[in-house]
């Protein structure tokens, strides 16, 4: 698990978790980002994090700002983010995303959500009981795709029963 943590004056440090009895070679990239997609900086790391051990891998004063995100990426985890100011201040955009929904089958959809800016916490929901997600509650940065399989081996499911919700926003996805 990687998490960053906020310092006073600026100082963000990003911590690895490492809950195995081995240790862990990681392979992680470090961006400072525009909501829209602009690069700032970018910073590759390579450490071992010993076994059952949390080791902080970086630590720097990035140039934070409300449109700025901070992400990290790897191999070894899941991609985690930090934002500069709180939630109800970071300027995310109701027209983040761009949605397109396959038929598979009578039962299955297959929703692909491409960003345009940064998304906070895409979620699909469908009103239909025992209606599975291959993912779901995903950030994506600008020019970001992901696939999700929604499924119900129930109720056979059209594209309009699929509403995405994200940041504070609302929409149906169809």
């Amino acid at each position: 698990m990687a998490s960053f943590k906020a310092l006073d004056g600026g100082l963000v440090e990003l911590w690895i978790v490492n809950d195995t009895l081995a240790p862990i070679p990681v392979s992680a990239s470090i961006e400072l980002s525009t909501l829209r997609g602009d690069l700032l900086s970018a910073l590759k790391i390579n450490v071992t994090v010993p076994a059952t051990h949390s080791t902080r891998i970086w630590r720097d004063h990035p140039a934070g700002n409300a449109d700025r995100i901070l992400h990290v990426r790897s191999p070894q985890f899941e991609a985690n983010r930090h934002f500069f100011a709180a939630l109800k201040d970071v300027p995310f955009t109701s027209q983040a995303l761009d949605v397109s929904i396959q038929q598979i089958d009578l039962h299955t959809l297959n929703v692909t959500l491409t960003a345009i800016h940064f998304v906070y916490g895409a979620l699909l929901v469908c009103p239909h009981a025992k209606t599975g997600f291959s993912d779901n509650f995903v950030d994506l940065c600008a020019g970001e795709s992901r696939s999700i399989i929604v499924s119900n081996p129930i109720t056979e499911l059209c594209p309009k029963d699929v509403t995405l919700r994200y940041a504070l926003f609302e929409e149906s996805a169809h």
